[in-house]
């Protein structure tokens, strides 16, 4: 077991003694968890400080034995020069850096621009950087309604060719880049070197299991006779919140005898919440929910997110596209929850140990997910209702890739990278613009 190692971690982090908050991003609790985990792992001979975002002012603090110091603000062009004068100042000896990094972090997209060139720096100071990537994002055209843009625009050409530029920097200023499934790593793998991309699946772990179904269900008034399909996460067109509630409203009373009851657990993204096209969508998402009766939760706290799990009869996952890794996707397999998910996430069951785990319960591809269209979906809820042991199966795979993935096994998968002896290797600026 190593001694006196130290571990400088960067990135959004959660307000104290909590793994969920409003007032960070999305990437924040996994962050966390995947902080503590290491933490574990390494027993008393590790050393960890988190660089993280200032909420109101800054601040120092332990929490679960690891430093908390919160150095940086969003959407600020000091953010890294701030960073990196902390770096430079008190942790010239901490050769080792974890950055958990999500693309709207550090606010508007213009705020990332020094991004790359904080780490070239770094590496000159002889820092290890491992740079876990939570969202993948290949062409901006696939995400015209989450962002607002029209994707016959010649402008998404030069925001391309800038996503293209700023990904390739940065797996040239980093000694390696965590994704979270086989489809995140080619995707990535079309801007730089392969060799340097791992993947580390996403580990499961839930908040709490003390809740049975039955108290769940009272605990959010739902009725016994109701078939409750539960939608977790921000309130995000690539995740497909207005699919859904447009496909609700095309239901019919009862499917096989049973009524349907649809629950969409999250709120606003703390991304783009002033944003006035979003302020429309999430008004309209208001509108249309209290007019055909779907429970629309808001903001989940921490300790009330096992009552939506357990309360539900499936959890969905209508995504339009994959631009990361889902963190409610996880927690759904971490309370065994039986998962359907649309066909354009299809490439996450090839990680290799999910993979595996389906073809023990012999079911397609196709029973897995559903196409964005009404009549496929409500298809496949009508089988689930009508066919227990396919349910059952479903919820076989859940509890399988919940006993893979224990935070146990990922947390060891993260030190092991980060802490991997790397050759030594001449590195210049000049070297690295050659080179690309």
């Amino acid at each position: 077991m190593m001694k006196n190692k130290k571990l400088l971690v960067i990135g959004s982090y959660p307000s104290q003694g909590k793994i969920h908050s409003r007032r960070v991003v999305g990437c924040a609790s996994y962050g966390k968890s995947t902080v503590l985990s290491i933490q574990k792992k390494a027993s008393d001979n590790l050393d960890i400080t988190v660089l993280a975002d200032i909420f109101r002012k800054k601040t120092s603090y332990k929490d679960q034995q690891v430093h908390i110091k919160r150095v940086w603000k969003s959407n600020s062009f000091l953010s890294f020069p701030k960073l990196f004068i902390e770096i430079f100042k008190n942790y010239k000896d901490t050769k080792n850096i974890l950055f958990e990094f999500e693309v709207m972090m550090f606010g508007k997209i213009f705020y990332l621009l020094p991004l790359p060139f904080f780490n070239f720096t770094l590496k000159l100071l002889g820092k290890k950087i491992t740079f876990v990537c939570h969202q993948v994002i290949k062409d901006i055209r696939d995400f015209e309604g989450h962002v607002n843009i029209n994707k016959e625009s010649p402008k998404n050409h030069i925001l391309n060719f800038i996503i293209s530029v700023f990904y390739r920097l940065i797996i040239l200023s980093v000694n390696k880049v965590i994704v979270f499934d086989e489809e995140l790593k080619n995707n990535l793998a079309a801007f730089g070197d392969e060799s340097k991309i791992k993947v580390i699946p996403l580990a499961f772990r839930p908040l709490d299991k003390n809740v049975s179904r039955p108290v769940a269900r009272k605990n959010l008034m739902l009725k016994d006779e109701e078939f409750t399909i539960l939608c977790f996460g921000f309130l995000a067109w690539y995740k497909g919140t207005d699919w859904i509630i447009e496909a609700y409203k095309k239901f019919p009373k009862s499917i096989n005898g049973k009524k349907i009851k649809l629950i969409l657990a999250g709120g606003p993204a703390r991304n783009h919440r002033d944003k006035e096209f979003y302020k429309n969508y999430v008004s309209w998402i208001k509108e249309e929910t209290k007019k055909h009766n779907i429970m629309l939760a808001g903001f989940v706290p921490e300790e009330e997110i096992a009552n939506y799990y357990q309360a539900s009869d499936i959890v969905i996952f209508p995504y339009r596209l994959q631009m990361s890794a889902s963190g409610p996707l996880s927690m759904a397999y971490s309370f065994k929850k039986p998962v359907l998910v649309s066909n354009r996430l299809s490439k996450i069951f090839n990680t290799g140990d999910l993979k595996e785990i389906i073809k023990k319960e012999n079911l397609s591809i196709d029973e897995l997910t559903f196409k964005l269209n009404y009549g496929d979906f409500v298809k496949k809820i009508s089988m689930l209702q009508k066919n227990p042991s396919y349910l059952k199966s479903l919820t076989n795979i859940s509890a399988g890739v919940s006993k893979e993935r224990s935070w146990e096994k990922i947390g060891a998968l993260h030190f092991d990278e980060i802490f991997e002896e790397m050759p030594q290797r001449r590195f210049s600026l000049g070297y690295v613009f050659l080179r690309s």
